[in-house]
């Protein structure tokens, strides 16, 4: 099978759905399949188009050959005009993230829910576990993107309500996307004096040990089309605390997931506060008996059986 990807940015760029598709892409590979990363469609034989939905209102349209199959891939459901949400809709299927994505789809778009197929992320084969937990946690771990909606403006409030408590943040995440937001909101956090170190960038390993590391991994974000991060940190056993957003019906078979409903300073510092000074609530959201996990070797094998069923329908 030939086929090419489309997206409009490089795959070193540091981002959930990044990560998602280079995973993909190396696995695929290693199954055979050549691919061509295109930043727009070519004109080559190919068996089949991938699009990345950051791109689907980018490329033009008249380019891709409608017959042969063409994949929308969707991390986040894009705006498009009129034109290009027809053609998507009838000349491709879709492939997404969660739940939340299909959703979307469904009711925002009206596809039908035969034309979508659902492959959650997964983690590295590698990367075990936490085992050893401190009955009294310190470290929380915010693992976003220095861009807006992923809340910061909330992290500020918490850093000044919780400053007393001692806590340790660590900070990863790329700073530049949106370089002048990013500098704005380093600085505001900086101002706080609270103890917390930023981690621009950092590979996949490193990545790892910062989550085994941390005692509490917490997202503020608003907004997820699905939530890598917050995916890898249940999926590593690390007591979370995340807001009701992206695939949180699928995070809620978690025992270590702790979903906050109402997006207020008020329910984020408390529950963060009853963690560290109640060990037996905290210990609750330690999870060391499920043992489970979603590895990318099984996300390969079921983007290749998509792909095969594409080609055969």
């Amino acid at each position: 099978m030939k086929l090419q990807f489309i997206n409009k940015i490089a795959l070193d760029v540091i981002s959930g759905g990044n990560i998602y598709n280079k995973t993909v892409i190396d696995g695929l590979i290693r199954k055979d399949v050549s691919i061509d990363y295109n930043t727009s469609p070519s004109r080559k034989n190919y068996d089949l188009s991938i699009i990345d939905s950051l791109c689907m209102n980018k490329i033009n349209l008249n380019h891709l050959d409608t017959n042969k199959p063409i994949i929308a891939l969707i991390h986040q459901l894009p705006i498009l005009n009129s034109t290009a949400l027809d053609f998507y809709k009838n000349h491709s299927k879709f492939i997404v993230t969660g739940e939340p994505s299909k959703e979307m789809l469904i009711n925002a778009w009206n596809v039908h829910e035969d034309k979508i197929t659902i492959i959650r992320p997964g983690v590295p084969e590698q990367w075990k576990p936490k085992t050893t937990f401190n009955n009294k946690p310190k470290r929380i771990l915010i693992v976003s993107n220095f861009i807006e909606n992923k809340g910061f403006e909330m992290l500020i409030k918490l850093l000044e309500r919780l400053n007393h408590l001692n806590i340790e943040f660590d900070i990863i995440g790329n700073n530049q996307l949106d370089k002048i937001y990013a500098n704005a909101i380093i600085k505001s956090i900086n101002l706080t004096n609270a103890n917390v170190s930023f981690y621009y960038n950092l590979n996949r390993d490193e990545i790892y040990k910062r989550f085994i590391n941390s005692d509490i991994f917490l997202s503020l974000s608003k907004s997820e089309s699905f939530g890598m991060a917050i995916f890898e940190a249940l999926s590593l056993g690390l007591p979370s605390i995340a807001y009701k957003t992206g695939d949180y019906t699928y995070f809620n078979n978690h025992l270590n997931y702790m979903r906050i409903d109402n997006y207020s300073e008020y329910s984020f510092s408390e529950i963060i506060k009853e963690w560290i000074n109640n060990p037996i609530t905290y210990k609750r959201y330690c999870d060391i008996k499920s043992r489970k996990k979603r590895h990318w070797n099984q996300v390969v094998d079921e983007f290749s059986l998509c792909l095969k069923n594409t080609m055969i329908c």
